[in-house]
C-alpha cells in the first residue's frame, strides 16, 4: 500500500477519534474555559501576541523521536489497543526502525 494512502487513512482515523463529536458539551465547555483561564492568568496583553505566534510555530512542527519516546514512557501498557489492534506495548518494545516508521507515518498524516 502506498505511504500516502496509509498516512491519509491514519489521518482520517485520528480525525474521527479526536472529533469534538466524541465529547460531551460539558467537556467541550471545560476545554474552552481552561484555555481562556490560562490565557487570562498567565499572559499579559503585551506578551499574548508573541506567545500565540510562537505557539503556532511550535504546534506545526513534526514530532521528533524523543517526544514520541516520552509519550511511550507515559503510556498505559495495559490499555486496550485501538481499532488498528496495535498495542502500546508492541510499539514500546519494537525495534527503532519500527518506531521510526510509525513516527514518520504520524508526521506524514499531519502533513497531508
Amino acid at each position: 500500500m502506498d505511504d500516502d494512502i496509509v498516512a491519509n487513512n491514519f489521518a482520517i482515523h485520528f480525525q474521527n477519534a479526536s472529533s469534538s463529536s466524541n465529547f460531551t458539551q460539558t467537556n467541550l465547555n471545560n476545554r474552552a474555559n481552561t484555555i481562556s483561564s490560562f490565557i487570562r492568568d498567565n499572559l499579559t496583553n503585551s506578551t499574548l501576541n508573541d506567545y500565540l505566534i510562537e505557539d503556532g510555530k511550535l504546534i506545526n512542527q513534526p514530532f521528533n523521536i524523543s517526544e514520541f519516546n516520552e509519550v511511550l514512557k507515559k503510556a498505559n501498557l495495559n490499555s486496550a489497543p485501538g481499532s488498528d489492534d496495535i498495542t502500546y506495548s508492541f510499539i514500546k518494545h519494537a525495534p527503532y526502525h519500527t518506531t521510526r516508521f510509525i513516527l514518520d507515518l504520524i508526521n506524514k498524516s499531519w502533513d497531508s
